[in-house]
């Protein structure tokens, strides 16, 4: 009865895989960059809880979009899965960052698909126009 309950409620997330997803890069992009901090000798708690506090905002950011998706859009899910997705891309560059400052070899097509959806690098067309 709880579990039905809990599946009718706003906390309810559509995509719950993607949601996986993203707890699981969240947690590998911290320790990923814990080994990083280890390497060059910089650990640091005030860095680290900072860390800790702005993934455990990307949790609030995503129940705040689903709670959106369910009041307020028509079509319920599509902001909860932009921006689960926005956050799996964006956790996916950092280990890959973080991992090429470790001095790890790169698979040269997680690379290339990671710059293709890394839509934050990219120029605005309209300011180029001027």
């Amino acid at each position: 009865m709880i579990l039905e309950n809990l599946k009718e409620g706003v906390l309810y997330f559509e995509s719950l895989g993607l949601l996986y997803a993203l707890i699981l890069l969240v947690l590998l992009d911290y320790i990923t960059g814990v080994c990083l901090a280890a390497k060059n000798k910089a650990m640091s708690s005030q860095i680290g809880g900072a860390g800790i506090i702005r993934k455990v905002m990307i949790f609030v950011l995503v129940a705040l979009s689903r709670v959106i998706d369910v009041y307020f859009l028509p079509v319920d899910g599509s902001l909860e899965l932009v921006t689960i997705f926005f956050y799996c891309v964006n956790e996916s560059i950092s280990i890959v960052e973080n991992a090429a400052k470790l001095g790890v070899p790169l698979p040269a097509k997680l690379v290339l698909f990671l710059k293709n959806v890394d839509v934050e690098h990219y120029e605005d067309d309209t300011e180029q126009e001027s």
